[in-house]
């Protein structure tokens, strides 16, 4: 219903829904517009503030957009009221607004280079560090996308910290590849190899477990604890496999 149009929210509070004949050919429209390459008639100021948006994600807010496309608030919020006016976005909130459809957000992300993509993910991060510092889920993912891997490694540390203390293991795991690509220390990358071992552990996806769960034990060769720690973590993992006899050989000796 969102992405359709059909469902949007009430100034004061709730949601409506929207008839049929008024939502779906809203969704056409777009469509129409991507198909046929009507997107380049768009001026450059609206054209502008949406890439900005299609970095940023399927939904976007209005001061960050304004941001990353070099532009004050009210001609970002001029150049994105036209945008809806050609059913491209619309606006759930006062001062955000979402695509109608995936197809609108993929054409801008795809008609733009790779360079403007990591420079835009770039000044994406740079707003919403200045926003909400505390947004480490955003942070790191726009930064790892803008290539500054190193930037995003506190970030990534903290969002898989968090994400483990949620249960929310896949982005626990895409947190930690984001940290591998940035994890220049033996010991953070350690750990991080051993995380995603674990979380990989948990989705049954035993192959890949292992092999992290290997890296991790080879770091870990002049320390006893973490050993042990690793050790426990591969029996459990070769039992889940039904492995008994393994699992009771990696015991051994702990």
């Amino acid at each position: 219903l969102l992405e359709s149009g059909a469902l949007r929210s009430q100034r004061g509070g709730g949601w409506a829904t929207i008839s049929s004949h008024s939502a779906v050919p809203q969704v056409d429209r777009a469509a129409a517009l991507v198909s046929s390459g009507r997107l380049h008639l768009l001026s450059t100021v609206t054209r502008d503030a949406l890439c900005a948006g299609a970095v940023l994600g399927r939904q976007f807010t209005l001061q960050h957009a304004a941001a990353i496309a070099k532009l004050e608030v009210v001609a970002a919020h001029e150049a994105l009221a036209i945008a809806e006016q050609r059913d491209l976005v619309w606006s759930p909130s006062e001062d955000s607004y979402a695509f109608v459809h995936d197809l609108v957000r993929e054409a801008l992300l795809s008609e733009m280079t790779p360079d403007d993509v990591r420079r835009r993910h770039r000044d994406a991060a740079d707003a919403i560090r200045t926003s909400d510092p505390t947004s480490v889920f955003d942070l790191a993912y726009h930064l790892d996308a803008a290539g500054a891997h190193e930037l995003a490694l506190p970030y990534a540390l903290e969002s898989v910290r968090l994400a483990y203390e949620r249960h929310a293991v896949d982005l626990a795991e895409q947190n930690c590849v984001i940290a591998l690509r940035g994890a220049s220390d033996a010991v953070v990358t350690r750990d991080v190899h051993e995380m995603l071992g674990t979380l990989l552990m948990l989705r049954g996806e035993y192959p890949a477990a292992k092999e992290h769960l290997a890296i991790a034990a080879t770091s870990a060769d002049d320390q006893a604890d973490i050993q042990r720690r690793i050790r426990r973590k591969q029996a459990e993992l070769a039992m889940r496999e039904g492995d008994l006899a393994l699992a009771g050989e990696t015991l051994e000796g702990l």
